[in-house]
């Protein structure tokens, strides 16, 4: 079995058996319990450990997986070595070491109350066959297209900050410097980790008023508009374009939106084994939100 895990949303495949493309599908049948654990799990940054317990849990409530399962050697297969290690070994290192020896106790438990022998082996992300299960079209890592960033920033000014970004999606700002981003979880490069965690109306460190750029997933965006209201944040915020009457999340910024600038359907790429490639979103635009 494999499962991969982004920034919202966990993913697993089983070869021969398809793949489960949607979290949801097994959340209500989950023991409240072991669901609780998972999610929070995700939700605190051990997504992969936390996809693997969600997924596995799923597997071993049913019975005929239960049983399918006790019968055979089962191997799972993640992508991150560090992970891969602290299952085997029981050791996990760093700041969020309690966190995964948390789920791995868990996982560990799950296989001794059911008799299933497992053994666990790393998979280079380009042969992680969940890894596009894990990205369905609210959930895959989304990058905004040179060209349309630059306009943007020459629009509006340079950004301060990307405050939903990671390694592979950093753009270059108009002095040609990187602009410094803000990651999901635990990255060396990034200036800070977790946007719900900063005031996104300052740069992180500096403290000074910033402008920056805001692309959220579609399932992210009403806590964010609301966490960039209760900041007063000036951001360029890439989002849907509804019609009248708006929706609550769009309603809320209007009397704040200096401009809005509609999108092309190809303005970003997806994230995929064999690189980036142009993504059709459609009905997309630019706001330029801004606070006195």
């Amino acid at each position: 079995m494999f499962t991969d895990a982004t920034l919202t949303q966990g993913g697993c495949y089983i070869p021969g058996e398809g793949e489960a493309n949607a979290s949801e599908e097994y959340g209500n049948s989950l023991p409240d319990f072991l669901f609780g654990i998972a999610i929070r799990g995700m939700q605190t940054g051990v997504t992969e450990l936390g996809s693997l317990l969600f997924y596995w849990a799923g597997l071993c409530h049913y019975v005929a997986s239960r049983l399918m399962l006790q019968t055979h050697y089962v191997a799972v297969a993640l992508d991150n070595l560090e992970d891969v290690l602290g299952l085997r070994s029981g050791k996990f290192r760093g700041e969020q070491s309690l966190e995964k020896a948390a789920l791995a106790r868990h996982f560990h438990r799950l296989n001794d109350e059911h008799g299933i022998e497992v053994f666990v082996y790393h998979a280079p992300t380009r042969a992680q066959l969940a890894d596009d299960a894990s990205r369905d079209k609210d959930n895959r890592e989304l990058r905004t297209n040179d060209l349309e960033y630059a306009e943007m920033q020459t629009a509006t000014g340079q950004f301060d900050v990307d405050w939903m970004s990671s390694y592979g999606c950093r753009h270059l700002g108009l002095d040609g410097k990187l602009v410094p981003y803000v990651s999901w979880g635990y990255d060396p490069e990034s200036v800070a980790k977790s946007v719900m965690e900063q005031d996104i109306s300052l740069c992180p460190g500096t403290r000074k008023r910033a402008h920056g750029y805001l692309f959220p997933p579609p399932k992210m965006l009403r806590v964010m508009v609301r966490h960039l209201m209760e900041c007063r944040a000036n951001v360029v915020l890439v989002a849907p374009d509804p019609c009248e009457p708006y929706p609550p999340w769009r309603a809320s910024i209007e009397r704040h939106v200096r401009a809005k600038v509609a999108l092309g359907d190809g303005f970003c790429s997806n994230r995929m084994h064999e690189g980036w490639e142009t993504a059709l979103v459609p009905g997309y635009a630019a706001y330029h939100v801004f606070f006195e």
